[in-house]
């Protein structure tokens, strides 16, 4: 069994990290080829682990062809008699180049439910339409996922497999208190503050709007509260959202703190975490939320992604609608009011991410999903 994993990831590592441990423990040889405008973090990290990985940087349009070429050389190199592509370049680039090297075992792991539909995209619309029909078997990440796909893409409901992101548990038990503490101390939060967190990009589906206009009534009520924004600001709502802050003189309140040394203390840190997208669709998973969950982290939601399989609207969270910031602002002052609601809320969450998870799990079934395409 020889892999490559054909991807364009940006930010997030962590799940093809602990799969690339996995693999390199049952002596699998895979090599990971990462095509994006620039060089990820997810480049580090895999060679720190010493496994094979390339990376072939998308300038334009041009470079499509090029590393069309690219990819199709590294398959044939080293023999790869697997090939799992995710995110569009990824997908479109290695789904094409494993077809013409008559390489049969293709996964995709679709990342991108709709995004082509979101942004009115033609080309995205086309990657996913072409991709999909090239690929042998599909990756959702959960089971909303696996109805549209099927639905929308005619695709056999057979070749469609739901396999959720995972977690290495361990990573996100016990934190200490000084970890905690570091981090506070890194961002200069005062003991006192109710300190609210959002792990987003910038971009308008994610909802950070309504968290912003939540903000209003809550502070009125506990000037103390504090929303802190995590993540890059590259997005197309950045400087609207930093208007609206400005707008309503929240900026004691709302804080964006970019990327922290201590991504998982953070979730802990944390007295609610808030994750909002727009509709059910556009977050076809959020690994925030399991992060949360595992953390013990109380959470106010909406049904997105995993959290309609995950949810469970005041046992393991606090459910909103979709684009409304009262809700979001009820639940807030909600639990800042109901310690206890906040811990059982905890307890639950954890208890939830432990059984639903685990990278055990996870690795298993995209072996034996290896095997059987192999067999």
């Amino acid at each position: 069994m020889r892999i490559a994993f054909v991807t364009s990831h940006i930010n997030r590592s962590n799940q093809w990290n602990w799969f690339s441990e996995n693999l390199k423990q049952r002596n699998i040889f895979h090599l990971h080829i990462i095509i994006n405008h620039y060089e990820p973090l997810m480049l580090a990290d895999i060679r720190e682990l010493g496994i094979p990985v390339v990376f072939l940087k998308h300038k334009n349009i041009f470079s499509f062809v090029y590393n069309y070429f690219r990819v199709l050389f590294l398959l044939r190199k080293y023999k790869i008699d697997i090939v799992h592509t995710e995110l569009p370049y990824g997908n479109l680039i290695g789904q094409l180049a494993a077809s013409t090297c008559f390489i049969r075992n293709r996964v995709l792991t679709c990342e991108s439910l709709t995004w082509g539909i979101d942004y009115n995209n033609r080309k995205q619309k086309i990657n996913d339409w072409l991709s999909l029909r090239l690929t042998k078997k599909v990756i959702a990440l959960t089971a909303l996922s696996k109805k549209f796909l099927v639905d929308r893409y005619n695709l056999k409901k057979e070749d469609v497999l739901i396999i959720h992101h995972a977690l290495k548990a361990n990573d996100y038990l016990d934190i200490s208190p000084a970890r905690v503490e570091a981090l506070r101390s890194e961002l200069q939060i005062p003991a006192d503050r109710f300190v609210i967190g959002l792990v987003s990009r910038f971009v308008y589906w994610k909802g950070i709007e309504y968290a912003v206009k939540a903000m209003i009534p809550v502070v009125q009520m506990y000037p103390e509260a504090l929303l802190l924004i995590f993540g890059d600001k590259e997005g197309e709502s950045f400087a609207e959202i930093s208007s609206l802050i400005a707008k309503h003189s929240l900026q004691d309140h709302i804080k964006h703190v970019g990327y922290v040394a201590d991504n998982v203390a953070l979730y802990t840190m944390l007295d609610v975490q808030i994750h909002v997208p727009v509709d059910a669709y556009v977050e076809t998973f959020g690994i925030v939320i399991i992060e949360g969950m595992i953390s013990g982290c109380p959470q106010i939601l909406t049904l997105t992604g995993i959290s309609n399989d995950s949810a469970r609207d005041g046992e393991n969270c606090i459910l909103v609608d979709h684009c409304s910031a009262n809700q979001i602002s009820e639940a807030i002052i909600l639990l800042r009011e109901n310690p206890a609601l906040r811990k059982k809320l905890s307890v639950e969450a954890k208890a939830d991410a432990i059984r639903m998870f685990q990278y055990d799990t996870k690795a298993e079934r995209h072996i034996t999903l290896y095997k059987e395409l192999l067999d």
